[in-house]
């Protein structure tokens, strides 16, 4: 009588896996993953990873080893990516004596090697998740005695209004080269279930307070106010240089009426109204208004286009587009394709040179000479610049093309 040799499951599609990781892929990145790996890839999500799982539980065991490196490193990119679209981001000092400076002194302080912390949860049959976040992931990127990177993920159970209880992912990121924290969240509402909430000012005081308590990594303040003012400035300035050329042909006739005004009303011109450049600008305005429609083509011909503004007078008051807390996530900003809005606010804009919202399209390059508009919206909050990917799901390839953007802008001079 034969042995009968009962087929091993290697790939557990457990509840986490199922019902909340599964969830959370991109339907045509997972499909485009599947034929990248040669997995079958026609049907639904559930479909799909059922076919993959059988393939994978037919695999030799270092066959399967191998391709399940793939896998999660797919799955990990849909938890950074795609729904968690809010970035928060926030700088840290770092000196010799502390933790993350090397490999010996993290190891020194925690008590554990790097291996020991370094861990996985996503295909663990056991695992629960709760209305608490837990870390399900950590991972140590090292080079010689340096600690590059460390990478987290936390999940937990939460019910939103308007939708049924889910998982809420978070991932964050510790670069050490480059002493900054950048934590990606979900674009969640008011959630329902638990205290904590899903916002970004909320999980800022949470997240940052675990990793000070866990690596000693203290936030310092990130104001960014200046950055989106130079942001603002670079994507409308070449827009209007067409029109501000005109008025620059006639400047001395400009000067000329500033001057016979200011000594025929006896003004005293102490260069605080900055007349002469207040007369420019009027006219300017009007050629630009009277060539709107044209002026709005010519700033899409560039690398982004601004949308809307949210901005703060030194006094206190906000011009946006509704009443409002200025802390609010969910507060409007003013849309500048309107004519009036783009030049009521111009002048303040360039006075305080500071903005504390702003949203750009801006444009990437695809292949086959194809391009793709990302909306995207930053905010300056006193702690840490939010960076938001609005209307879809983020890929990587989005993600690594445009978040990298605003680093040029800060280094130009204000």
């Amino acid at each position: 009588m034969e042995a009968v040799v009962e087929k091993q499951e290697k790939f557990i599609l457990s509840d986490f896996v199922v019902k909340d990781l599964l969830p959370k892929a991109d339907s045509n990145q997972f499909e485009l993953f599947l034929k990248e790996r040669g997995f079958k890839s026609s049907g639904s999500k559930s479909t799909k990873i059922y076919n993959m799982k059988i393939s994978l539980d037919k695999m030799a065991d270092e066959n399967f080893n191998d391709e399940m490196i793939h896998v999660e490193s797919f799955f990990l990119d849909q938890v950074r990516y795609t729904s968690n679209r809010i970035i928060i981001t926030y700088p840290f000092e770092m000196s010799v004596t502390d933790p993350l400076y090397s490999i010996r002194r993290f190891e020194n302080f925690i008590g554990e090697s790097i291996d020991e912390l370094s861990f996985s949860k996503f295909f663990d049959n056991s695992l629960k998740i709760t209305a608490n976040f837990s870390k399900i992931y950590q991972s140590f990127s090292v080079s010689d005695e340096e600690i590059l990177k460390v990478e987290q993920i936390y999940v937990r159970k939460v019910k939103y209004s308007d939708v049924k209880e889910k998982c809420e992912f978070v991932w964050i990121e510790i670069d050490c080269t480059a002493q900054e924290v950048r934590i990606h969240l979900e674009n969640n509402a008011k959630n329902s279930s638990v205290k904590l909430q899903g916002k970004p000012m909320a999980m800022y005081k949470h997240f940052s307070g675990k990793l000070q308590k866990e690596f000693l990594v203290t936030p310092l303040p990130n104001p960014q106010e200046a950055t989106l003012f130079k942001m603002y400035r670079k994507l409308t300035s070449y827009a209007e240089q067409e029109y501000l050329n005109k008025v620059k042909s006639y400047q001395s006739e400009i000067d000329d009426f500033t001057n016979v005004m200011i000594d025929t009303l006896h003004l005293s011109n102490d260069g605080t109204m900055d007349i002469t450049n207040r007369i420019k600008w009027v006219f300017v305005r009007q050629l630009i208004q009277n060539d709107f429609d044209k002026f709005l083509k010519i700033q899409q011909q560039g690398e982004g286009r601004v949308k809307s503004i949210l901005f703060h007078y030194d006094e206190g008051g906000t011009i946006n587009a509704n009443s409002g807390s200025s802390d609010d996530s969910d507060v409007e900003e003013l849309d500048l394709e309107r004519q009036s809005a783009y030049f009521d606010t111009r002048e303040s804009i360039y006075t305080s040179k500071k903005l504390f919202s702003i949203t750009i399209n801006w444009t990437i390059e695809l292949p086959g000479k194809k391009t793709k508009q990302v909306l995207t919206r930053y905010r300056a909050y006193k702690p840490f610049l939010m960076t938001h990917f609005l209307k879809e799901n983020v890929s990587k390839g989005a993600y690594d093309n445009v978040f990298p953007r605003i680093k040029e802008f800060e280094k130009l001079p204000l």
